[in-house]
C-alpha cells in the first residue's frame, strides 16, 4: 500500500506542471494615444481585440481555445477628457466596492469581501461573487475589479463555472504582472 501511496505521489508530482496549465505568451497591446500594455496570457486561451474608433480604449477578450468556456473582458480606462485625472486608490476601492453591493442582490453571498490586487507596481482591488441562480447557459461565479497599471486602469470581468479556479488565477497572475508597454 505504501508503495502504491508513493508511485501516486510520484506520477502526481511529474504530472503538476502539465495540470497547472500551458505556457504564458508575452502579448503586446495597442492603446490608442496612451501606448502599450504587455500581459502574459495562457497560450491555450484566445485573444481578441474589440477596437472602437478613434482614440476610445479597445475591450480584450479572453476564452479558451478547447475546453469548459469561461470569458474574461479587460478595458484600460484613461482620463477622458485629455488633462483630466484618472481615480486614486481610494477612489478605485470605492468603485469596486460599490459593483460588490450591486452583485450581493444577486449572490449567494450576503457580503462581498474587496480585495486587494498588487504586482511589483499595480496596485487594485477586486471582488468574487457566486449568482445564487444562474439561468442554463449563464456562468455561475463572476470576479471584477480594477488595477492600476501604469498611466491606465484596467476594468476587468471574469466568469467561470465550478473547477476554473485555475482561470481566474491566471487572469489575477496576467494583472499583477501586467506593464506598460
Amino acid at each position: 500500500m505504501l508503495k502504491f501511496a508513493r508511485s501516486m505521489l510520484l506520477a502526481a508530482l511529474c504530472a503538476a506542471p502539465a495540470l497547472s496549465g500551458a505556457q504564458n505568451t508575452l502579448q503586446t497591446f495597442a492603446l490608442p494615444g496612451h501606448g502599450h500594455l504587455q500581459l502574459a496570457i495562457p497560450s491555450a486561451w484566445n485573444v481578441e481585440v474589440h477596437q472602437p474608433p478613434g482614440q476610445m480604449p479597445p475591450t480584450l477578450e479572453f476564452s479558451p481555445r478547447a475546453g469548459e468556456p469561461f470569458h474574461a473582458a479587460l478595458t484600460p480606462v484613461w482620463p477622458m477628457p485629455a488633462g483630466a485625472s484618472l481615480p486614486d486608490l481610494t477612489a478605485i476601492r470605492d468603485q469596486v466596492a460599490a459593483a460588490a453591493k450591486a452583485a450581493e442582490a444577486q449572490s449567494v453571498e450576503k457580503t462581498m469581501l474587496v480585495r486587494e490586487l498588487s504586482g511589483a507596481s499595480n496596485h487594485g482591488y477586486y471582488f468574487t461573487a457566486t449568482d445564487r441562480a444562474p439561468k442554463p447557459g449563464e456562468f455561475k461565479y463572476l470576479t471584477q475589479g480594477i488595477i492600476r497599471v501604469g498611466a491606465v486602469n484596467l476594468s476587468f470581468v471574469v466568469v467561470t463555472n465550478e473547477g476554473q479556479d485555475s482561470v481566474i488565477k491566471s487572469v489575477l497572475e496576467a494583472l499583477r504582472g501586467a506593464s506598460p508597454g
